[in-house]
């Protein structure tokens, strides 16, 4: 079975830690990345081609969005699933507009965003494509 790699981008560092452990418990092969902003996430993605990526919405500089919108640009297989706890409609709408995986609202629970990612990985799993 080959390695799936995950990148997580959060300006929190608890959060980071939190979500790195608990998505490396729902599978062993999948290789976590974490990165505290979206210019060190694009930094990595020029250089490791990634599955997944975990970001959030609100951080200093490059919010998940626009990291979202550049992701998509340089890496169109990677999915995107973004966490935020400023869930706005008008956030959603935006969001749905850049085909994302999946939106999830903070808090959430461990139980939740496994749910989630586990999802996301069968989707890609069961999709066609050229490894990552």
């Amino acid at each position: 079975m080959s390695t799936q790699r995950i990148l997580i981008v959060d300006d929190d560092q608890a959060i980071l830690l939190t979500l790195a452990a608990s998505i490396e418990k729902v599978n062993p092969t999948y290789e976590v990345v974490t990165c505290k902003s979206g210019e060190e996430a694009l930094t990595h993605i020029a250089n490791c081609r990634f599955a997944l990526l975990l970001t959030d919405y609100s951080m200093p500089g490059m919010n998940g969005l626009d990291l979202a919108r550049v992701v998509q640009e340089r890496s169109p297989e990677t999915r995107i699933i973004m966490m935020t706890a400023y869930g706005s409609d008008t956030l959603r709408a935006q969001a749905a507009e850049l085909n994302l995986s999946d939106f999830i609202d903070k808090p959430f629970t461990v139980k939740e965003i496994r749910d989630v990612i586990n999802r996301v990985m069968s989707d890609i799993a069961a999709t066609p494509h050229t490894p990552v």
